[in-house]
């Protein structure tokens, strides 16, 4: 029995959308999608567009990035005047490795999916792909067009986003988002950065104590391995450190140990000297 059309495009349009991942901006997205994309701004006239065309953020073999087109239909009206006029899914199907329909579930029959279309199917909100499209390997190369329509839409979006305000709430919203990426990349950065470092730092006290000691902040000899991470920092017999931060762990003597660097550079000039 066919579903009745209670779904709007719109919200079958989200779902897919939700689907990909490509409803709302994240650090890495895999997917990035355009609606009602037309391809180009001239000459492709306004009878052709796709409702919905995806491609690929993530290069990986062994899809590369692959392209999607999704036709939305929640009528059935709606579907047997697309079927009958195939030339305008063929219009966008030749760019795209997938082709899809997507609409509410129980509206399309299995007869009406032609040779490898799939199809995406909303309930309560939610996609899910019910027919697997097959993947085509003899998709044309997106014309120029292409990438000349997709970075005008891109540039009008960024335009609105800059310049949002309190009135314009889903900009403000997506401004908020974006900056908020922005700042978790930093903290990744800077976290990695600091991990870096510390492990350097490790290497480089590590050695000098394996090649003579490190002096803790209270005087005492530490002993080796020395393992910054667990702050189990000891000295080397075993005993307390009087001046400890962290419980009774010891703490490395900074001051001695650029002096020990230095010592252990000078040591090693002169060896190449000789």
């Amino acid at each position: 029995m066919l579903a009745s059309c209670d779904v709007s495009a719109s919200a079958v349009v989200s779902a897919v959308r939700r689907h990909f991942g490509a409803e709302r901006d994240g650090l890495g997205p895999e997917w990035a999608a355009l609606e009602e994309f037309t391809g180009g701004p001239g000459g492709w006239g306004r009878s052709r567009r796709a409702d919905l065309f995806l491609v690929g953020a993530w290069s990986g073999a062994p899809r590369g990035h692959e392209r999607v087109l999704v036709e939305v239909k929640v009528s059935r009206a709606d579907l047997t005047h697309e079927l009958a006029s195939p030339d305008k899914l063929a219009a966008f199907a030749r760019y795209a490795h997938r082709v899809y329909f997507a609409t509410p579930a129980g509206l399309v029959r299995d007869e009406d999916l032609g040779a490898g279309v799939g199809l995406i199917e909303v309930t309560a909100g939610r996609a899910q792909v019910r027919v697997k499209a097959a993947r085509r390997s003899d998709v044309e190369p997106p014309p120029e067009e292409f990438m000349v329509e997709a970075f005008r839409r891109a540039s009008r979006a960024e335009a609105r986003i800059r310049q949002a305000d309190n009135a314009d709430a889903p900009a403000r919203v997506a401004q908020l988002e974006r900056e908020l990426a922005v700042a978790r990349r930093a903290v990744e950065t800077s976290r990695a950065a600091a991990d870096r470092d510390r492990q350097r730092l490790s290497r480089w006290i590590e050695a000098v104590a394996y090649a003579g000691g490190v002096a803790c902040v209270c005087g005492a000899a530490m002993r080796p391995p020395l393992d910054f991470r667990r702050h189990n920092l000891r000295h080397a017999d075993g005993s307390p450190c009087p001046q400890a931060t962290y419980g009774d762990a010891a703490e490395p003597d900074m001051v001695a140990l650029a002096r020990r660097f230095a010592a252990l550079g000078t040591t090693q000039n002169a060896e190449a000297a000789t």
